[in-house]
């Protein structure tokens, strides 16, 4: 019951601002899986430990990581700003 309550004040919330609201829905959710849900997985079947591959999908993860932050915390700055 408390997860609905808080998914409907969100959804409340996302509601005034919409273009806002799908950014930080993006940056949360679109980005990790474009770019670091992908290069786990390779990095978990695939990817031999210290090799080129492996530093690849880890430079992948960090990127991926660094620019959901920056994207997520830019979104959420420019929430009340028109």
């Amino acid at each position: 019951l408390t997860f609905v309550a808080f998914v409907a004040g969100i959804s409340i919330l996302g509601a005034t601002s919409l273009d806002h609201f799908v950014s930080v829905v993006g940056a949360l959710c679109g980005l990790p899986l474009a770019f670091i849900f992908p290069a786990v997985c390779h990095m978990q079947l695939t990817a031999p430990p210290r090799s080129c591959s492996a530093a690849i999908d880890l430079a992948l993860v960090l990127f991926g990581t660094l620019i959901t932050v920056v994207v997520g915390t830019m979104s959420l700055a420019t929430w009340g700003k028109t």
